[in-house]
């Protein structure tokens, strides 16, 4: 342990010597060391800076030698009043030693002096004034007052510290799994609601939580080591981790969320409309990992997500928007992920899984996927749309073996035309579509719902009859020439959608035999 020693040498005693009034030195004379001020309260004379071994006395005084010195060190100031051998006093001397610049200091987290070697090394021998001047230069101000730059405020070094974020551990939260850290971390909560907004931090450990944490407020991030180090533990069967209950924003990144046995609860509830940030979480062992009651706004990436008692709710039950990059949703029994207000949900290179569906959509929200891939079991559609969902737009996804479920129209992929027939392709479900004639017909291709921009499918016009088969196309769609492919032989055309001028253009064809 490091010692932090105030020991002053008396340099008036050790390099002089005491003299009388002939100029002689003081031989077999005593010094007496006294607080300031006083006659005979004696102040404690120390044999080595460490001021561990008391000088030996001499009826109360420190003996001089022959020439008048004595080396000791002292831990407070004192008055020296030095008498010859015959007890006169000779010399007096106020307040030697004590002051700032002859304070010494010992700590291994200054340099200084080494009094054996005499070398500069860490732990060394220096000044209390060296020592403070450190300090001083350190936080910019006085009086240990922290300044951002030259020209900024003082201000405490604390509240400086509280402005960036503040432990869970400042008040108390152990993190070892089996101690309920639920008071220390809901008071490192309030303590950052009452600084104004800020970030609460969870070092590496496992917190175990008995009651919901309660977010009253916005502008306030939860913030972790990692997904595996900093994890906080349900210790319910039926609560919640987290419940937001203000208006955002409010964040949560690198946090790992489990329960030590499957809870009906939600890791992570937002109750009130706002904006939502989640990066790099882990959330398992709850029937929904991320859910919002209120309409609010969500970014969530790099999420691995599983629900593990499997909820109709989701794993990810949204009320509002949401946008899913690069993580992985997973539900054994419901939906991997629930859209369930009039938001929208983008969903980039992810995988998402159900045991229903891998995505539920429900009436008046609409979809953006790119690159999403459904994981589910052979029984579970890559996504269900309500009769009264909006745009669907998908681009390179595997929506699995069993496609999608969309309620929007009941239109299937093949179709077979026996008489005269109308049909109306759509992309949004399948991006493919098959139209086979084996009868005398006239098809009629009636235009397409609007959709996002630049999305491509593939009609397949195919002939199995050598009866008259006649192909026209909706005014919406510009092909470069008639579509009749002849009997046993097919026509296949890659088509893009324009949403600005609501025209499917064509941007490829193929023909090959059936």
């Amino acid at each position: 342990m490091d010692k932090i020693i105030m020991a002053a040498l008396v340099t008036s005693l050790a390099i002089a010597g005491a003299c009388d009034s002939t100029g002689a030195p003081v031989a077999g004379g005593r010094a007496f060391l006294t607080v300031p001020g006083t006659a005979n309260q004696a102040v404690p004379a120390y044999a080595n800076h460490d001021a561990t071994a008391t000088v030996t006395l001499d009826n109360g005084g420190v003996p001089l030698d022959a020439g008048g010195r004595a080396a000791v060190f002292l831990n407070q100031p004192a008055d020296i009043r030095v008498e010859d051998a015959n007890g006169t006093t000779v010399a007096t001397y106020k307040e030697s030693g004590g002051t700032a610049p002859r304070v010494e200091v010992l700590n291994s987290g200054f340099t200084g002096v080494d009094p054996v070697s005499g070398q500069r090394v860490a732990g060394g021998r220096t000044y209390l004034d060296t020592v403070l001047s450190s300090i001083a230069n350190s936080t910019g101000g006085t009086d240990g007052l922290f300044v951002a730059g030259s020209t900024g405020t003082q201000r405490t070094i604390q509240s400086k510290f509280l402005e960036l974020q503040i432990s869970v551990k400042d008040f108390g939260a152990v993190g070892d799994g089996r101690t309920d850290d639920t008071s220390a971390c809901q008071a490192a909560i309030a303590a950052v609601i009452a600084a104004g907004g800020g970030t609460v931090f969870f070092p590496g450990g496992s917190y175990l939580i008995s009651t919901s944490l309660k977010v009253t407020t916005k502008s306030i991030s939860f913030l972790g080591v990692s997904a595996s180090a900093s994890v906080l533990k349900n210790g319910t069967t039926t609560g919640d981790v987290f419940y937001v209950t203000s208006v955002s924003p409010a964040s949560f990144a690198q946090l790992g969320i489990t329960a030590s046995s499957n809870s009906s609860g939600v890791g992570i509830k937002i109750g009130i409309g706002g904006i939502v940030t989640m990066d790099s979480l882990s959330i398992s062992n709850h029937a929904s990992a991320v859910s919002s009651t209120g309409s609010a706004t969500l970014t969530a990436s790099n999420m691995t997500i599983i629900a593990a008692t499997g909820s109709a709710s989701g794993g990810l039950s949204w009320n509002g928007s949401a946008t899913v990059i690069g993580s992985s949703f997973t539900n054994d029994t419901g939906p991997g992920i629930s859209l369930t207000g009039n938001g929208s949900l983008v969903a980039l290179g992810s995988v998402v899984s159900g045991g229903t569906y891998a995505i539920d959509l429900a009436t008046g929200t609409s979809m953006f996927a790119y690159g999403v891939r459904n994981t589910g079991n052979s029984g579970t559609f890559g996504f269900r749309a309500a009769s009264g969902t909006k745009t669907i737009f998908h681009q390179g996804c595997d929506w699995g073996t069993t496609g999608v479920s969309d309620g929007r129209t009941g239109a299937p992929v093949n179709y077979t035309v026996v008489s005269d027939t109308t049909i109306t392709p759509l992309p949004s479900q399948t991006e493919v579509a098959r139209i086979s004639v084996t009868a005398a017909a006239v098809v009629t291709i009636g235009p397409i719902a609007t959709m996002g921009f630049g999305r491509r499918f593939t009609l397949i016009c195919s002939r199995a009859t050598a009866s008259a088969v006649t192909w026209t196309f909706d005014a919406q769609f510009h092909l470069s020439a008639a579509v009749a492919p002849t009997n046993g032989n097919r026509v296949m055309l890659l088509l893009e959608y324009d949403p600005v001028s609501n025209a499917v253009y064509e941007v490829g064809r193929g023909a090959v035999s059936n």
